[in-house]
């Protein structure tokens, strides 16, 4: 269906619902179904973890391996080449994942934390992000 040539019926047919809004029950139970209609909370991680998870793909620690294999026998140069490269994917690495958290915290910062509901037909009331679907 495409939503924006739909009708006021149809989209209220569509998502089950009327113009007196969900009933308190429907409401409960859509939520028991899909859970509260909230953004969910992740784990922030501190710089140092996220550059720490650098180091930890295979292929960086294959060729960490291969660098101390070279600097064994006595290669300083491909351990050096290895060893920036290594540096290189690792600050390339940190910075896409340190700017996506931040951007992520700024998408969540930007979404509405209040919406206007009508339940059981009732009049329009406001509701937080906390208790979102619930009066």
């Amino acid at each position: 269906m495409k939503w924006y040539q739909a009708t006021i019926q149809q989209t209220l047919q569509a998502f089950n619902s009327s113009l007196e809004g969900l009933s308190e029950s429907t409401v409960q139970q859509l939520q028991q179904q899909y859970g509260k209609n909230q953004l969910k909370e992740f784990n922030k991680k501190a710089a140092w973890q996220i550059l720490f998870a650098q180091f930890t793909e295979v292929m960086i620690l294959i060729l960490l391996i291969a660098a101390v294999i070279s600097f064994f026998i006595g290669d300083a140069r491909d351990t050096i080449i290895i060893l920036v490269i290594v540096m290189l994917n690792a600050l390339v690495g940190f910075v896409q994942e340190y700017n996506a958290e931040k951007a992520i915290e700024h998408l969540k910062k930007l979404s509405a934390s209040t919406a206007e509901v009508i339940r059981d037909g009732g009049k329009g009331f406001t509701i937080s992000r906390i208790g979102i679907g619930t009066r």
